[in-house]
């Protein structure tokens, strides 16, 4: 998923805005800097993405 040209493929396919629904409303599952270079390209804030919440959700989980 964290490819460049996974992300030319999504840019191709779904433009920039399909791109930026998809990270902030879809993905749940990206490295951390691969979620850093959604945010910087699409201008979001990662604690506004499903995979930032998912994230904290998992750790609080394995942490108790």
């Amino acid at each position: 998923m964290g490819e460049m040209e996974d992300w030319m493929f999504g840019f191709d396919t779904y433009g920039p805005d399909g791109m930026a629904e998809s990270v902030k409303n879809e993905v749940t599952d990206l490295l951390p800097k691969d979620l850093n270079f959604a945010c910087i390209m699409f201008g979001l804030k990662k604690e506004d993405t499903k995979c930032y919440k998912h994230r904290q959700s998992r750790e609080k989980l394995f942490n108790l």
